[in-house]
């Protein structure tokens, strides 16, 4: 549990930092564009192209912009928690001077559902945060579409106001690819009529953020939007591909 929320908290302050200055709110539920319905059009590129999908990932997370006391927050998640009351919830607990309260589930679906909520001292009080995440070692299409709408679902009840959502496919191609790792990446982005805005290019990894003008969400990489990112790292065996939008949160 101790690695978990360790974990949980690289992710939720990683994800905090690369939102600031994110413009609008992130994604229409229901929408084939937004950044939910995009793991489905990541996955079936990513097959497409003959890469195996091993894992697919949603970041939900919101800031509130009230300060509270302890009671306060307390009382607030307790009231909250009914919108994930199927989930196993821990106690309230304190880490590094960060309240935590978490839930999670396993979905007969197959994903792993979780719930976080957050109060980091800002004196005598709290800012408050919650972060939401689901993931799976897995894509199958048929699947698919339920998975979607139940996430939409639960990120419609959990959050209230601007929330900010990050989603990620991860894949393996272990085919001698004909592409080099860049031109490869480059073919992700034509297909998505992304401008490459940002890129870091060595022998055996490339990582390119781009922009697509068409999708309504963005962050702000110094003064210029970004709404994808793809990575390609060869390994000697393999290559790894991690499509994420508006970037890559999981480890590549």
């Amino acid at each position: 549990m101790k690695k978990t929320l360790i974990l949980t908290f690289m992710v939720w302050l990683l994800i905090l930092t690369a939102g600031t200055g994110a413009e609008g709110k992130t994604g229409t539920t229901g929408s084939r564009t937004d950044p939910v319905g995009r793991i489905g059009q990541f996955a079936q590129l990513l097959e497409k192209d003959h890469a195996e999908v091993s894992g697919w990932t949603v970041y939900a997370r919101e800031e509130h912009s009230a300060l509270l006391t302890k009671t306060q927050f307390e009382r607030y998640v307790s009231k909250e928690r009914n919108n994930f009351s199927t989930g196993n919830w821990t106690a309230f607990s304190k880490h590094g001077g960060i309240l935590v309260r978490q839930a999670r589930k396993r979905a007969g679906t197959g994903e792993t559902a979780q719930l976080t909520y957050l109060a980091y001292p800002v004196g005598k009080l709290y800012r408050t945060a919650t972060l939401y995440q689901v993931q799976s070692e897995k894509y199958n299409r048929n699947i698919w579409p339920v998975q979607e709408k139940k996430i939409h679902g639960e990120i419609t009840e959990i959050f209230h106001r601007q929330v900010q959502i990050f989603s990620c496919v991860r894949a393996q191609d272990h085919a001698r690819m004909k592409l080099g790792l860049s031109s490869r990446g480059d073919r992700y982005l034509n297909f998505f009529n992304a401008v490459p805005v940002e890129r870091l290019s060595e022998k055996t990894f490339v990582s390119i953020s781009a922009y697509n003008a068409i999708w309504n969400d963005q962050i702000r990489s110094g003064n210029r939007p970004v709404n994808l990112q793809v990575a390609l790292r060869d390994d000697g065996q393999k290559t790894v591909i991690t499509l994420g939008t508006p970037i890559i949160t999981l480890e590549y």
